[in-house]
């Protein structure tokens, strides 16, 4: 199929609910997936920054995840320390398709929040500009479709679950927890008295949540971490992304991913041009009303 460019165009807003997303019809359960499961949750990934340290080759990595075809979300805090003038030729984001086959996405850019960028919080997010069609000697880009973004009009969430990338065993596997809501003034108690209250590690928009497990023990979970929900049984939901910072048996806190729709709205359309193949969502002929003022209602207080 041809690609087409649709330079110059601009969407006012995003129709997320019309993007295509990644489904999942799977029973969850706990704990580091098996290998034969390495595939499941394909837009969770990792950004992957290679650079040359002390006369040998080295790479950095934080926890990404896919939310449309050509942007992921990352960690402020690690993605600022990537050079932009060698971005293009040392970034990928990595996915998996299985326990052997990986998809590398190459990084065009990266845009940080202007609450990172003027010293708010380092508790906040980048969004990586991919490029999909990129072919590389590592490999090609595959079929992981985005994880879905918060859309109006369907109701609340209940079930919570953290997946994430973990290299407890020496090598990267993906991890999933199910998580119980915490109100925030519980949270911002706990940080205070354990004197984990540092200003600039508290996300300005904030969710909190704690392992369903009762003798979870405390634990600290790198940037990346992620707080979804499936309602349906079928299509996993985007609410929480996390910075490095306490996690399982202590209550963990996420950007509030819902508070940051029309920020990730304007910069997808702030874009000069889109890259319209298989027409995943029809985006250069049509003009889209901004979805991010009436998200769905989450039962975080």
């Amino acid at each position: 199929m041809s690609t087409k460019y649709c330079r110059f165009a601009v969407c006012i807003g995003i129709k997320w609910d019309k993007i295509r997303c990644s489904f999942d019809r799977q029973p969850v359960h706990e704990g580091l997936l098996p290998e034969e499961q390495f595939g499941r949750f394909p837009w969770l990934g990792v950004i992957q920054y290679d650079f040359f340290y002390a006369g040998r080759m080295r790479y950095a990595l934080t926890g990404a995840v896919r939310i449309h075809p050509w942007y992921a979300l990352a960690p402020a805090e690690d993605v600022f320390k990537i050079d932009r003038d060698t971005i293009s030729n040392s970034t990928h984001f990595i996915v998996w398709h299985s326990a052997e086959v990986k998809y590398y996405m190459g990084v065009l850019d990266y845009i940080l929040h202007h609450e990172f960028s003027t010293n708010m919080t380092f508790a906040s997010l980048a969004m990586m500009v991919l490029v999909p069609d990129k072919y590389s000697k590592l490999g090609h880009a595959g079929p992981a479709l985005p994880i879905c973004l918060p859309a109006r009009g369907t109701g609340a969430f209940r079930n919570f679950y953290v997946v994430r990338m973990s290299d407890v065993t020496g090598a990267l596997r993906k991890e999933v927890t199910k998580m119980d809501p915490v109100h925030k003034d519980i949270c911002k108690t706990f940080y205070k008295k354990a004197e984990l209250d540092y200003k600039m590690m508290a996300p300005t928009h904030m969710l909190c949540a704690v392992a369903h497990a009762q003798d979870a023990q405390p634990c600290v979970w790198d940037g990346g971490a992620l707080l979804v929900s499936r309602e349906s049984e079928l299509y996993w939901t985007l609410l929480g992304f996390s910075s490095r910072g306490p996690g399982c048996g202590a209550p963990a806190r996420f950007v509030d991913v819902n508070s940051y729709m029309e920020w990730i709205d304007a910069q997808i359309a702030a874009a000069s041009y889109y890259q319209c193949e298989d027409c995943l969502y029809q985006c250069c002929n049509a003009v889209y009303a901004p979805s991010a003022t009436a998200n769905k209602t989450l039962p975080f207080i």
